[in-house]
């Protein structure tokens, strides 16, 4: 009998949360697509239709040997940034950004991928290499490149989690701290210098820490988000049945879904969201056991999930 080397609780896990999510983005889409699409169920056959595409890409990705990962890893991160460039000059621009490439079927997102290929290429130099200086030079010198791809976008985000993630792991494996404290101290001074070049993230920051202060300007998504988890209070109005979805929560099928699921399922729906994340995290560390190569290719998607739940829990509500 063949041995099994998936983890099923945690398959089991990200099943549940994948179908809650079919659920509630087709609840919280339902305004919205019958005003821009005129099918008030576009976004959720769409979701249905990209998750479908997940699970036959997942089957496929783990049936591949880790070795083979390993072995591409340095094509796989220049595909990667290649995707970035193409997105850069080429790609679609929505909402201020142009993080996207039209291929007829779908929009893809190159920021996406090279949070994986990155860290497949991280965890081969962590693994064995780090002690090398052509190596160590070569790494920054991706990660510089990436980095200005990712800003010129823009896109703080996802670079904020990759250089976090990387000083975690070299925290973790305590190499380096040199790197990490030159790493910290440039990842500080590029935030302040992102904030103080675009006027908008000042705003940002102002309206987190006090969105009534302009309730009618630049606090009034927060405003919205704030009225949408006290109108669901413990366990909500039931699904389907929010209010802050019908055009008074710009994007609330993406941004703003963290607010729908708090007005429709309440506090009880967000702590079961977030027990599942922390779900995710143990069964990670678990996975951490392994071989030196595997250990550092899962270690940056542990505290990737925690900055990105992070930053939805504190800047959309």
């Amino acid at each position: 009998m063949k041995r099994s080397y998936y983890n099923r609780s945690l398959l089991l896990v990200t099943m549940i949360l994948l179908i809650f999510s079919i659920v509630m983005v087709g609840s919280s889409s339902v305004n919205i697509s019958d005003r821009v699409n005129k099918d008030y169920l576009y976004f959720f056959k769409k979701n249905v239709i990209h998750s479908i595409v997940c699970i036959i890409t997942m089957i496929c990705v783990s049936n591949v040997p880790i070795y083979k990962w390993k072995k591409y890893k340095g094509k796989l991160i220049i595909f990667s940034i290649t995707l970035l460039f193409l997105s850069n000059h080429f790609g679609i621009v929505s909402h201020g950004a142009r993080r996207w490439i039209n291929i007829k079927i779908v929009n893809v997102q190159p920021s996406e991928l090279i949070k994986i290929t990155f860290s497949f290429y991280l965890s081969e130099y962590l693994s064995k290499k780090y002690k090398q200086i052509f190596s160590t030079i070569s790494f920054i010198f991706i990660l510089f490149i990436i980095s200005n791809f990712l800003l010129s976008q823009p896109d703080f985000g996802t670079l904020a989690i990759l250089c976090l993630s990387s000083l975690f792991l070299f925290l973790l494996i305590g190499k380096r701290i040199v790197l990490i404290v030159i790493g910290n101290a440039l990842l500080i001074i590029a935030f302040f210098i992102s904030i103080y070049f675009h006027p908008y993230r000042v705003k940002r920051i102002t309206s987190l820490l006090d969105p009534w202060s302009n309730y009618l300007g630049s606090g009034y998504q927060l405003v919205h988000s704030m009225i949408s988890l006290g109108i669901g209070g413990f366990f909500g109005k039931g699904v389907g049945n929010s209010i802050q979805k019908l055009t008074f929560l710009p994007e609330p099928h993406t941004d703003f879904i963290i607010s729908i699921i708090g007005e429709e399922l309440g506090y009880f729906g967000i702590v079961m969201v977030t027990i599942s994340l922390f779900f995710i995290f143990f069964q990670g560390m678990k996975i951490n056991r392994k071989k030196c190569f595997t250990r550092f290719a899962v270690l940056p998607w542990i505290p990737s999930i925690f900055y990105q739940l992070a930053y939805y829990r504190t800047v959309h509500y």
